[in-house]
């Protein structure tokens, strides 16, 4: 773990540089959001290999489905007719619409790419107890 700290460090430091002049400290941010993300994927492989012993492809594949989930969200929240929120009230209704369109999004994604685990959780959730 402490070689995978050091990669972090330097993965934040040197993106969070470069993106620093051009971005500001938005720059910095990105940077950080890059160091945390390898750091996560880290543990994930670590948590596979040596705790969960489930097969690596099928982290992958959900960080794969996941991430496009996370830029379909995006798209189809930008695409909704909202005009530029002017009170609290217009900006909790946009907000509701689209939490609305990308929960659609997300248990779409989730009942077409892992079926079996939506249906394990759902039988122990709602399955009658003896």
């Amino acid at each position: 773990t402490r070689n995978a700290s050091i990669l972090e460090v330097i993965v934040h430091v040197a993106v969070s540089s470069i993106l620093l002049i051009k971005f500001g400290i938005i720059g910095v941010v990105i940077g950080a959001l890059s160091a945390s993300i390898i750091r996560t994927l880290q543990y994930a492989i670590y948590s596979v290999k040596r705790i969960l012993d489930i097969p690596v492809w099928h982290v992958v594949k959900n960080y794969v489905v996941y991430f496009a989930c996370f830029f379909l969200c995006w798209i189809a929240g930008s695409l909704l007719p909202f005009e530029q929120p002017q009170n609290y009230l217009s900006w909790c209704i946009m907000a509701i619409a689209v939490t609305a369109v990308s929960f659609v999004i997300v248990v779409l994604a989730g009942l077409i790419f892992n079926g079996k685990d939506v249906k394990f959780l759902y039988n122990r959730i709602f399955k009658k107890r003896s």
